[in-house]
């Protein structure tokens, strides 16, 4: 750089990109080739770097290249007021791609994903799952390798199939980020295929919460994480019925439904005894049922010291129904019962 090259005299800039134009560079201080420079803004959103030099490729003295520049959606205009081509001073403007590219990262661990035989699966891919710090990028993802029941969208990133018997078990997949530089970034994550009966049955292995969420949600919004609190987390209550997601899976209740039908009822059995009953769910050794006493609604102790032994009667494959009678005449006085749940 010489005196009087006057770099700065015309500035552009979108987004992570600025082209500086420096009309008077040349040889010497008395000549005015010109010159512009593209810098990009890297990841860390602090440091400018330089791209490129842009070439003149039929430039001569006092073109003054750089005099004006523009820029937009990547593409630099820098005009060259004096240039003779096609005529004496007639001036000529040049149009370059610029392309500041950082590689995509991976974001969220994508979570395990459960499928049951027979019953249809979809998954979207979570818009978190990956990032690029380029603005103006976009990514194409791919994926394998996929088991045969499953199959993949790519311009929709879900997942869908219905898995057999002959699929149970996991399988790992590759998903595949690329921008359009082609720098990748590659994450895994597990699709699990599970019986009905594995997730329900008497005996059967815990039912997780996301498996039983997944049947009253689509794809798309359990993959939405703007609706993690409001409408699929354990404490959301997407039918505002005043019981949260928790309550409703414990409960064996349906979530986006409303269901004025009380957790915990009090009713005198043909014995003449009081009876405390509740439906819960079945399967997942995560849940626990405390059922407690209190006479103030203020202290709370478990009501063992108050009921008898309880009895359980299956409902369907997910849910039974349990009832405990109060012990004694006088332990009926100014009792109030509540069922808490832990997870």
């Amino acid at each position: 750089m010489l005196n009087n090259d006057e770099f700065g005299r015309a500035v552009a800039t979108s987004g992570a990109l600025t082209v500086v134009g420096m009309p008077f560079a040349g040889t010497s201080n008395q000549s005015r080739w010109g010159a512009a420079y593209a810098f990009g803004l890297d990841a860390d959103g602090i440091t400018w770097r330089l791209l490129e030099k842009l070439a003149v490729p039929d430039g001569i003295n006092n073109d003054q290249f750089g005099w004006a520049v523009g820029l937009g959606d990547g593409t630099a205009v820098v005009g060259s007021p004096n240039s003779d081509a096609p005529a004496n001073d007639s001036g000529s403007a040049y149009v370059y791609e610029l392309r500041q590219n950082n590689p995509p990262a991976v974001g969220t661990p994508i979570p395990e994903q459960r499928a049951i035989v027979g019953v249809p699966f979809t998954f979207l891919l979570p818009p978190s799952a990956f990032g690029d710090p380029d603005t103006d990028d976009s990514l194409a993802f791919s994926v394998g390798p996929l088991p045969g029941w499953l199959t993949f969208n790519p311009a929709t990133a879900t997942f869908s199939g219905t898995p057999g018997a002959a699929n149970l078990g996991p399988s790992t997949i590759t998903v595949t980020a690329r921008d359009r530089d082609g720098l990748e970034a590659s994450t895994t994550f597990t699709v699990a295929v599970v019986s009905g009966t594995t997730l329900n049955g008497p005996g059967a292995l815990a039912l997780a919460y996301p498996d039983w969420i997944a049947r009253y949600f689509s794809g798309r919004l359990l993959a939405d994480e703007r609706l993690a609190a409001s409408a699929r987390g354990l404490d959301a209550d997407p039918d505002g019925d005043g019981r949260n997601n928790l309550e409703e899976y414990a409960f064996a209740s349906n979530p986006v439904t409303e269901d004025d039908a009380l957790p915990v009822v009090l009713s005198r059995g043909g014995d003449g005894r009081l009876w405390v009953s509740y439906r819960r769910r079945t399967g997942d050794a995560r849940l626990a049922f405390h059922v407690e006493v209190s006479a103030d609604l203020q202290t709370w102790q478990s009501a063992a010291v108050v009921l008898g032994e309880p009895h359980a009667a299956r409902i369907d494959a997910q849910s039974e129904w349990i009832s405990a009678p109060v012990s004694s005449p006088e332990a009926e006085t100014a009792r109030f019962f509540r069922v808490r749940v832990t997870y």
